[in-house]
């Protein structure tokens, strides 16, 4: 017996427990019969089966096919004008109070909806009151973003510039963007997805639309004539 704990304490811990139910078998088989040997040996299995480290499978998301891209003139009686995806549907925003030239771009697809708003600067004050809204609307998101990044950014002509908010985490949009002229017009966009956020799964579907708003916005083009006849 005394060369047998020897043994063991050289030996890995698993050999250590076969020792010990070897050990333990050969004193129930003399006490208790071959029935109680049995017994522990299948709690003894179980157990040391559920001992070993659990290596949970990483999480995975389905993949989301993504459309060429392609793109396609706005046909539109509205002060601006631009090239937008052809995977993309164009229609007035009726919600809430019809405003002049607001449009939505629907994803269906990609379950995704790009808001567009436009306002004509008609008065001093106008212009700083409406950047001061389109950071209001990004700052909303404040609660659950975990960054927001502003860079700016120009349409192709050099008659347009803003702001686009890149928002990061389980936000609710996680693009918005302005353009202006600063004296004539102003027009927001912000991305929203129909669905629950989730920042793993929609990225690849966030970083795809990107692309396609940064086009939006180097094609963007003002129609003055139009804006004069609405004042």
């Amino acid at each position: 017996m005394g060369r047998l704990i020897k043994d063991t304490i050289t030996q890995p811990m698993d050999n250590l427990k076969i020792i010990a139910v070897h050990i333990k078998l050969k004193g129930l088989l003399a006490v208790g019969g071959k029935h109680a040997a049995m017994g522990l040996l299948f709690f003894l299995v179980i157990a040391v089966s559920c001992s070993g480290g659990y290596v949970p499978k990483p999480r995975a998301y389905y993949r989301i096919p993504l459309p060429d891209k392609e793109y396609q003139a706005l046909a539109s009686d509205c002060p601006y004008g631009f090239e937008y995806p052809s995977y993309a549907t164009t229609r007035p925003d009726m919600e809430g109070d019809e405003q002049y030239c607001w449009m939505n771009l629907d994803f269906a697809d990609l379950n995704a909806t790009l808001h567009l708003s436009y306002k004509p600067i008609m008065e001093e004050g106008d212009f700083q009151h409406l950047v001061n809204d389109a950071y209001t609307f990004v700052e909303k998101h404040n609660i659950k973003a975990e960054r927001i990044e502003e860079q700016r950014i120009a349409n192709g002509d050099g008659t347009a510039g803003g702001l686009i908010f890149r928002i990061g985490g389980n936000t609710a949009s996680n693009l918005q963007f302005f353009l202006t002229d600063s004296s004539r017009h102003f027009l927001r966009g912000s991305l929203y997805f129909n669905c629950q956020p989730n920042k793993d799964s929609l990225s690849p579907v966030v970083s795809f639309l990107a692309q396609d708003i940064d086009h939006l916005v180097s094609s963007l083009k003002w129609n003055d004539n139009i804006l004069t006849e609405y004042r």
